[in-house]
């Protein structure tokens, strides 16, 4: 488990020639959230690179069946489904992956089961990977404030509203939640996305140390840590 202060967060723009570490996903099982109107585009390339990289993959979606996907003209082909998304058991998830889709992201940002997941994956420290639009789900959580973040460029203030440090740079990654402003971006952020995925799960400070108390305390799961980052930690 990677340990980390909030001091420590960097910002990284994906340099050219930068090579993973560790891109062995064997074993790993990485759900892939869509909906319809899911970008095509991201979405093969994630699958590809993903499945190459050794991963088992489960893609979630709210309906059953499959998602239509969205290209520059028009809807594209369907998706297959694996799971639908209020039966998905999150703690067999390793990670999480939101490709976006302006469609999608706005469909899923307004899904509780869907956000839900998404905050269940930052609660548990796991890797979490966000694309253009889907950071949209990010502000849903709660749990953005203080977090360094990239995004599509027509939702930053929304994101800035909701506590983000949000950026205009390629890609950000803050303790495990990689964000990428768009599918141009994608194919070069896939290095840092395999590495994160390679790495498993983060301490997040404000976090996970927060939602572990909760849970020894038998707080009923609706309700919220008392606690959210981005502002002053009980007893500072």
């Amino acid at each position: 488990m990677q340990t980390g202060n909030p001091a420590t967060r960097y910002r990284r723009a994906h340099r050219k020639g930068y090579t993973a570490m560790n891109t062995q996903l064997k074993d790993r099982m990485i759900g892939i959230l869509v909906a319809d109107g899911v970008d095509a585009g991201k979405f093969s390339t994630l699958v590809h690179e993903l499945r190459n990289a050794g991963a088992n993959l489960a893609i979630i979606g709210p309906a059953e069946g499959e998602a239509r996907s969205w290209n520059p003209s028009g809807w594209g082909e369907p998706i297959a489904l694996d799971e639908k998304l209020a039966e998905v058991e999150a703690d067999r998830l390793d990670g999480l992956v939101v490709p976006g889709g302006q469609i999608a992201a706005d469909t899923l940002r307004a899904d509780h089961a869907a956000v839900d997941l998404v905050r269940r994956t930052i609660e548990a420290g796991k890797p979490l990977v966000v694309i253009g639009h889907g950071a949209w789900l990010l502000v849903e959580t709660d749990l953005v404030g203080g977090m360094n973040v990239t995004g599509s460029p027509t939702i930053k203030t929304d994101l800035r509203a909701a506590g983000a440090d949000w950026s205009d740079d390629a890609v950000v990654v803050d303790l495990g939640v990689v964000t990428v402003q768009s599918s141009e971006h994608l194919e070069a952020a896939m290095p840092k996305i395999l590495e994160e995925f390679a790495e498993g799960r983060h301490d997040r400070p404000g976090i996970t140390d927060v939602v572990a108390e909760a849970s020894d305390a038998s707080f009923p799961a609706s309700d919220p840590p008392a606690w959210k980052p981005g502002t002053a930690a009980p007893g500072a």
